[in-house]
């Protein structure tokens, strides 16, 4: 894997997904590494906060083509990975720049389908990702493997590898107001809603 885009980088879910990359690149042997983008497609105000959590490369998705940056960081060849973190006609920009054998890796449901003759021609392949669902699945191997994930998750951060990308607390009672924020998609790293301790009366 050389060129791998996720989309939102500046997001909740496209912070966590930089920072994880980032350490499986710095990892790799320095001739390896060198070859690795991590492209991540933010607004302008976001470069330099997705280049400090892992992004090699970045598209301003409101001033560029994303499609044609995303052709021109790879030579022309497209990517190898395209991680869509916001649906709808974003997942239609990764399937554009996706190289032979690409991966489309989904990780919100957005209702936009495709068909399977779209990936065929190139032997593309899609990946849907929503971890949560190994407690929804009742099988006892999946809820074990998503206990391994959120304690090796827990491990990095005591480790400072990782940030939790917090960039505000916001009282309870103006949760509404940060899922509004939510809603339109701009909003910097993790929002967290703080609820009030109640007294245990024994």
């Amino acid at each position: 894997l050389k060129n791998i885009v996720v989309s939102a980088g500046s997001g909740g879910l496209g912070g966590f997904c930089l920072q994880f990359l980032k350490l499986w690149r710095d990892s790799l042997p320095e001739e390896q590494r060198e070859q690795v983008k991590l492209i991540a497609t933010c607004s302008q105000k976001n470069t330099d906060y997705v280049k400090k959590i892992g992004a090699t490369h970045v598209v301003d998705y409101t001033n560029e083509s994303v499609v044609k940056s995303l052709l021109e960081l790879s030579d022309n060849q497209g990517v190898d990975v395209f991680i869509d973190n916001v649906g709808f006609e974003n997942r239609r920009l990764g399937l554009e720049c996706l190289n032979y054998e690409g991966q489309l890796v989904i990780s919100v449901e957005s209702g936009d389908n495709f068909a399977v003759n779209e990936l065929w021609g190139k032997s593309q392949s899609v990946h849907s990702v929503l971890i949560l669902s190994n407690y929804w699945s009742k099988n006892h191997d999946k809820m074990e493997l998503l206990k391994f994930i959120g304690d090796d998750v827990l491990r990095l951060y005591a480790q400072n590898k990782i940030s939790s990308l917090v960039s505000e607390i916001l009282p309870f009672e103006n949760l509404k107001e940060g899922l509004e924020k939510l809603h339109g998609r701009h909003v910097r790293g993790k929002l967290v809603s703080q609820v009030a301790r109640l007294n245990t009366i024994v």
